[in-house]
């Protein structure tokens, strides 16, 4: 694996652990108010789905990225090769 290819992994495992987190302890601090110890362990349980869910959010997201970014590199490479086709 590249380089940047790892160190873009580890960006979005950095970033999921941070969502998580955040959820773990908004939810769990939720919980602790309307229903005591008991419901603060159940609000981190649920913090915890709610992060591991943002997983396929966060891929999804980078896939349509990618996919404009690639978009967006075959419009130059044809205006550079046939011009703009604009009527300045």
């Amino acid at each position: 694996m590249s380089p940047n290819g790892r160190s873009a992994w580890l960006r979005l495992g950095r970033r999921l652990l941070v969502i998580t987190a955040c959820a773990v302890a908004g939810l769990a601090l939720v919980g602790l108010l309307l229903g005591g110890p008991d419901g603060a362990v159940r609000g981190a349980i649920l913090g915890l789905v709610c992060g591991v869910m943002g997983l396929p959010g966060m891929l999804l997201g980078i896939a349509l990225n990618a996919g404009d970014d690639y978009a967006d590199q075959r419009t130059r490479a044809f205006d550079r090769r046939h011009g703009s086709g604009g009527t300045d």
